[in-house]
C-alpha cells in the first residue's frame, strides 16, 4: 500500500535565447531548494510552446535549441533524486485565438463543423503534422524523461477562439473537429460514400434519433484518435521504451463528442506501461466557494470513465491557479484541493500554482508554506488506500458514447450533443447532496438524477430501469421524458 502522496511541480525553466545563463542558474537553484523544502519528488518541465504565443506549438528547430539548453539542468535535477518529467504542452495546439501558424508550421490545420479553420492548430492525421510532431516528440524523448505528459489539447473540441468570438452577444462554444478534407476523404473511403462537409454535418445534426451517419462518423473519429495515440506511442517508445506516456483530460462529456473509447485509447497511448491520467481539477480561479464542487465532479467523472481500462491507472489531478498568484486562488482554496485529491485516492497532485514565465518562487511564499505544512496529513490520507473506495450518493448517468446517443430536438446544435441541459449534478452538489457517476445504469440501484441531457441520451430500456428506482428529475428532464412517452410513469399529464 502506498504511504506517500506525491507533488508534481509544473514549472517553466527560463533559458536562452530569451534569458541569460546566470538568470537560468538562479531559478534552477531556487527550484532545487523549493523541491527539498516541500518534499516535491517530481518536476514536470513545461515545454513545447512557441515563444511568441502561450497556446501554440513551437517548431522543431526552436525545440532543438531548448532541448540542448536544458540537458545539463535535467542531469542536475536527476542527481538530486527528483523525477524528471515533461509537460508536452502543445501537441496540436490548444486554442488558436486568431493566430495563423500555417506558414510557420506548414501543417494541415483542423476545420470545425461550420467550416471555420483553426489556423494555429494541427490536424492529428495530417502528413506534415506527423512529420514535424515526430521530430518534436523524438527530441524530447531523447532526454529520457520518466514521464511525457500529453496535454489536453489532444482533443477534438474547443480549439477555436470561442473566448474571443461573440454570436448575438453570446460566447461561441459550438466548435467541433475535424471536418478537414483529409478526414472527410478517409471517412468516405471507409464507408464508400461521397459526402462533403455540409452534407455530412447536415446528416449528423438531423433531428430525432441519432442518424446512421452520425454514428458512423463518431466511430470514425474514435478510431482516428486511437490510431494517433498509437502513433505517439510508437514515436516516443522508438527512442526509449521506458518512458511512460501520460494524458491530461478535459471534461468527459467533451471527450464523448469524439466518442473516445478510454480503454482502447489508453492501451494505444501507454503501450506496455500502466496509464497515468492528469484530470482537469478546476476551477482555475476562486470566486463562489460552491464552484469548488467542480473539483470533485471533474475527478469523479474521470475516474469513473477511465475505470473501463481496469486496475492500475494512476491519477494525478492538476491544481491550476491561473493567473498564478494567491490573489487568484487563496492558499486555503488550494489546500482544499490538495486534501480532496488525496481523499479521492489520487497517487499524486500536479501543481500548476507558480507562473509559467520563469518568475521567482519567493513571489508567492504562502504556497511553499502550504505544501510543507500539508505533506504529513496528505501522506496519512493516502495510506488509507481510498483509491479502492466506492463513491456514494445520487447516481448520475455518464454515457461515454453520448455523442452517438443524443436525440436532437428542434433548435439543437452541435453543442447540445455534448452537455447542453446537463446541470443536475452541479445543482445537487452545490446543495451539499453527494453525487456519483455510472457508465452502466442497468447495473445500478438507488436514487438516480435525470436532467434534460440524460433524458435525451438514455435508451428506453435504461429509462425503464431507472424509473423503477428512486428518481430526481428536473423540469427539462420531465419535459423530455414526457415527449418520449414516459409521462404517465413520472406523473406528468401535459
Amino acid at each position: 500500500m502506498r504511504k506517500e502522496h506525491g507533488y508534481i511541480l509544473r514549472y517553466y525553466l527560463p533559458i536562452k535565447p530569451h534569458f541569460e545563463e546566470d538568470y537560468t542558474e538562479k531559478r534552477f537553484i531556487e527550484l532545487l531548494s523549493f523541491c527539498k523544502e516541500t518534499k516535491t519528488n517530481s518536476v514536470m518541465f513545461y515545454v513545447s510552446l512557441d515563444p511568441s504565443w502561450y497556446y501554440m506549438p513551437s517548431d522543431p528547430e526552436y525545440e532543438e535549441q531548448v532541448v540542448n539548453q536544458m540537458k545539463p539542468y535535467i542531469e542536475r535535477l536527476r542527481k538530486e533524486g527528483i523525477s524528471y518529467q515533461l509537460n508536452f504542452q502543445n501537441l496540436l495546439g490548444a486554442v488558436h485565438g486568431g493566430a495563423d501558424f500555417t506558414d510557420k508550421m506548414g501543417w494541415e490545420p483542423i476545420v470545425d463543423q461550420k467550416g471555420n479553420t483553426a489556423l494555429g492548430v494541427g490536424c492529428p492525421i495530417g502528413k506534415v503534422f506527423r512529420e514535424k510532431t515526430a521530430k518534436r516528440l523524438s527530441l524530447w524523448a531523447s532526454t529520457h524523461p520518466d514521464v511525457i505528459w500529453i496535454d489536453d489539447d489532444f482533443r477534438l473540441n474547443n480549439h477555436g477562439s470561442f473566448a474571443l468570438t461573440k454570436i448575438k452577444g453570446q460566447p461561441y462554444y459550438d466548435d467541433y473537429y475535424c471536418y478537414c478534407d483529409n478526414h472527410i476523404q478517409l471517412f468516405n473511403e471507409r464507408n464508400n460514400s461521397y459526402y462533403d462537409r455540409e452534407g455530412l454535418v447536415r446528416e449528423i445534426l438531423k433531428e430525432g434519433e441519432p442518424s446512421e451517419i452520425r454514428i458512423k462518423y463518431l466511430e470514425f473519429l474514435k478510431d482516428t484518435m486511437i490510431e494517433t495515440a498509437k502513433w505517439i506511442s510508437s514515436v516516443v517508445h522508438g527512442v526509449d521504451k521506458n518512458i511512460k506516456i501520460a494524458q491530461m483530460t478535459s471534461f468527459m462529456e467533451a471527450h464523448a463528442t469524439e466518442n473516445r473509447d478510454w480503454k482502447s485509447f489508453l492501451t494505444a497511448l501507454s503501450g506496455e506501461h500502466k496509464p497515468i491520467i492528469r484530470p482537469h481539477f478546476g476551477p482555475y480561479r476562486e470566486t463562489n466557494p460552491k464552484n469548488f464542487t467542480h473539483c470533485y465532479m471533474a475527478l469523479a467523472k474521470t475516474m469513473t470513465a477511465v475505470s473501463s481500462y481496469g486496475e492500475g491507472v494512476e491519477f494525478c489531478p492538476e491544481i491550476e491557479n491561473t493567473r498564478f498568484t494567491t490573489w487568484t486562488k487563496s492558499a486555503k482554496a488550494t489546500a482544499y484541493q490538495l486534501g480532496l485529491s488525496a481523499f479521492m485516492g489520487a497517487k499524486d497532485t500536479t501543481l500548476s500554482i507558480y507562473d509559467l514565465d520563469g518568475g521567482a518562487f519567493f513571489d508567492e511564499p504562502a504556497y511553499k508554506q502550504l505544501l510543507k505544512s500539508k505533506k504529513r496529513k496528505l501522506n496519512k490520507i493516502t495510506s488509507f488506500g481510498l483509491e479502492k473506495a466506492k463513491l456514494g450518493g445520487v447516481i448520475c448517468p455518464l454515457m461515454l458514447d453520448s455523442g452517438k446517443r443524443y436525440r436532437l430536438n428542434k433548435g439543437d446544435d452541435y453543442f447540445s450533443i455534448t452537455w447542453k441541459n446537463k446541470n443536475i449534478d452541479e445543482f445537487l452538489t452545490g446543495m451539499g447532496i453527494p453525487c456519483r457517476y455510472s457508465t452502466n445504469v442497468l447495473t445500478e440501484s438507488g436514487t438516480f438524477a435525470i436532467d434534460g441531457y440524460s433524458a435525451n441520451v438514455l435508451t428506453d430500456q435504461e429509462i425503464e430501469h431507472i424509473l423503477k428506482q428512486s428518481v430526481l428529475i428536473d423540469g427539462k428532464g420531465a419535459e423530455v421524458l414526457f415527449a418520449r412517452g414516459f409521462g404517465d410513469k413520472i406523473g406528468v399529464k401535459s
